[in-house]
């Protein structure tokens, strides 16, 4: 009978050809996996990307207000990761559209411009929510201190019009909603004499109103002011946001506003 023996110092194994197989499916094809995966991965693919819109309350910037702005999430990848991420994070509600590497400079650029224009409009809505409530001015500071701190996360300038109704209701003391019986909510920006202007992703968002059940969507009323500068390119808010709920057949109301005023006119008038 034989008896296995060895040496404690000079110890040795050899694996059989079944326990090579369970190794290599166990620890090695895995990570062969992941090589090969993650080569894939940092493989380059420049492309802009736009998802779906998001409501978004007022109140959760910190202002007291009932109102909704919209949000669109969009932006940039450089390779497959950012592109899987970007599918992750959207649940797949994203268009992807190729772009050339050399316009990755200019995405960069416009991220930091989309910063300086929300702090334009953020300093627009408080300095006009304060001239209408006849608050002191030297409550500017700490709002300016805390929306920017809030709105951290977004860019560019389309929340303006629905930050300055949101402030308005806070320091009046009003609802728009009516306790609770109307959504609204709108895109746009706000100018320093309180005029609203023009915005991008307009179909998104009121796509985006529609979903979420709003019952009043504000936007620029921008129709004379393309007519009348003679625009080549593209069409107005106000005419697009027509012909999208004519082809679409959404029931959200829309409402165009030149002014602050009166998008507030409208919402004080609300039975």
């Amino acid at each position: 009978m034989g008896q296995d023996i060895h040496d404690d110092d000079n110890f040795s194994f050899r694996l059989t050809r079944k326990e090579w197989r369970v190794t290599f499916l166990i620890i090695i094809l895995p990570i062969i996996l992941i090589l090969v995966l993650g080569s894939i991965l940092i493989i380059p693919y420049y492309a802009d990307f736009v998802g779906s819109g998001e409501i978004t309350s007022i109140s959760e910037i910190g202002v007291q207000g009932s109102v909704n702005f919209v949000s669109i999430y969009a932006g940039y990848t450089e390779n497959y990761f950012d592109k899987f991420l970007v599918m992750a994070i959207t649940e797949n509600r994203v268009v992807f559209t190729p772009i050339d590497k050399e316009i990755i400079e200019d995405y960069e650029w416009e991220l930091e411009y989309g910063k300086e224009i929300l702090h334009d409009v953020i300093e627009n809505a408080i300095n006009i929510a304060i001239e209408e409530s006849g608050q002191a001015s030297e409550l500017f500071e700490e709002r300016w201190d805390e929306i920017v701190a809030s709105t951290e996360e977004f860019y560019g300038d389309s929340i303006g019009l629905m930050l300055a109704i949101g402030l308005t209701e806070e320091l009046n003391d009003e609802d728009f909603s009516r306790g609770g019986k109307y959504k609204i909510a709108g895109t746009g920006t706000v100018e320093e004499d309180g005029y609203i202007g023009s915005i991008g992703f307009l179909k998104e968002k009121i796509l985006a109103a529609e979903e979420n059940h709003v019952d009043y969507f504000l936007i620029p009323k921008d129709k004379e002011f393309f007519n009348e500068y003679g625009f080549e390119y593209g069409i107005s808010n106000e005419v697009e946001a027509y012909k999208i709920k004519e082809e679409t057949n959404i029931k959200v109301e829309i409402i165009p506003v030149e002014t602050i005023n009166e998008a507030l006119s409208f919402l004080r008038s609300l039975p």
